[in-house]
């Protein structure tokens, strides 16, 4: 895949880690954030893949997606928090999307404003509006992990289908949790009137643990 924007790269191992650690760590919760091993493994799949954008001559702005066959997980967007607000994030979402084969179908996950705390469901729609300005459409059916609520979101040159594309997002993440761990912390969909299982950090095997020695 060709990004059109010189300030885009894949990073090594050791930047991935650092972004991971820095940045990353500063822009999720534990309950919504993959441990780094699993992402290493995923990496080393083949499948996944783990960009950055430089600015002002340091990388600043991240971008992880995981495709299988003809859908792609569109997994973390997170830029360094004293450089957000400059539109890096909007600038390498775009360059990325705009290098995606017009088959696939993205898609991605942002948490919905169900939480019940006025101050954090203003900022989790002004990120819904941030997607939406980027084409996003929202799926019909939205998803628990790790008890995050979560509202569907896609980018498509076709028509989606929910049910088609429910299953297979439930494969990507069959494919990288143990079964009793996906039992316990998925739901895809989030039946209507479904209770969210409770809420937990995402859970560390000892695969991952291994990738991050």
């Amino acid at each position: 895949m060709h990004i059109n924007d010189p300030a885009v790269r894949l990073l090594t191992k050791q930047e991935r880690r650092d972004a991971y650690e820095t940045v990353f760590r500063a822009s999720f919760p534990r309950a919504e954030l993959r441990p780094l091993g699993a992402i290493e493994r995923l990496v080393r799949s083949g499948e996944y893949y783990f960009y950055g954008m430089e600015h002002d001559g340091a990388l600043s702005a991240f971008f992880t997606f995981w495709k299988r066959g003809d859908y792609v997980l569109l997994d973390y967007l997170c830029v360094e928090p004293e450089k957000r607000s400059a539109g890096l994030g909007a600038k390498l979402f775009t360059a990325v999307l705009a290098a995606m084969p017009p088959e696939k179908v993205c898609f991605g996950e942002a948490e919905a404003p169900v939480t019940g705390n006025a101050a954090h469901d203003r900022l989790i729609r002004r990120r819904l509006a941030f997607y939406a300005r980027l084409g996003a459409r929202t799926v019909d059916y939205d998803t628990a992990t790790f008890g995050v609520h979560y509202k569907t979101l896609a980018w498509s040159a076709r028509a989606v289908d929910p049910a088609a594309l429910a299953a297979e997002h439930r494969e990507f993440y069959r494919l990288s949790l143990p079964k009793a761990v996906y039992d316990a912390a998925v739901q895809i969909p989030l039946r209507a009137g479904e209770a969210v299982y409770p809420l937990r950090d995402w859970v560390r095997t000892p695969e991952d643990e291994e990738e991050e020695q």
